[in-house]
């Protein structure tokens, strides 16, 4: 089984340094726009049986681009991972960074009750990212596709990767990237095939 784990193009919030997850709600900017575009021809060619999709604004129009006239399947627990009362506010704040990387550093070693104010924790994530794979290895045979965001798939490749980078810093994607995951079947071993790429 072979995963596409596809990071929306740039969004404005981006652009601004916000961290934005339901507060904030941006659409692509034309840069973000033309990284899809960019995907829509690294993907014309490959076989991908479903396409799982974050609800929010920018997953969805990266996900129109790259697939186009394909089903997109809306699924909710490919929402970004909610900050909490850091939604909406400026990453390059150093005391707001400070609350969101003191989290990100407790998940990196093991302390996974850890949780945003007003946010998630990290079993909240590891759980809906265990329903995300298994619709997509209940419903998909040999690909699937997944449109999402950054902090969710970097959860992704700490908890369930074998060949994870060495932090959780190391796994973090950029906008209209792409990460390439394999499992053989009946493992349960996930392994990175190739990582933040812009080309397969």
């Amino acid at each position: 089984m072979i995963y596409y784990f596809i990071r929306h193009g740039e969004g404005a919030a981006n652009k601004e340094k916000v961290f934005a997850n339901v507060k904030v709600n941006p659409s692509l900017t034309e840069t973000g726009k033309l990284q899809a575009l960019n995907m829509q021809k690294v993907m014309k060619d490959t076989p991908v049986e479903r396409v799982y999709v974050s609800p929010l604004v920018r997953t969805r129009e990266t996900a129109g681009i790259i697939f186009p006239g394909q089903e997109l399947i809306i699924e909710d627990n490919l929402k970004e991972v909610l900050v909490g009362n850091l939604d909406g506010k400026s990453e390059i704040d150093p005391v707001n960074w400070q609350k969101y990387i003191t989290v990100v550093n407790s998940w990196e070693k093991g302390d996974f009750s850890a949780r945003y104010e007003g946010g998630e924790s990290g079993e909240d994530v590891k759980a809906r990212i265990e329903k995300v794979l298994d619709l997509a290895n209940k419903e998909c045979k040999e690909s699937a596709a997944f449109i999402g965001h950054s902090d969710i798939f970097r959860t992704f490749f700490w908890l369930f990767c074998e060949n994870r980078g060495k932090t959780m810093q190391d796994n973090y994607m950029n906008t209209g990237r792409m990460t390439v995951v394999k499992k053989e079947p009946g493992s349960s071993i996930y392994r990175i095939e190739a990582f933040n790429v812009t080309k397969l």
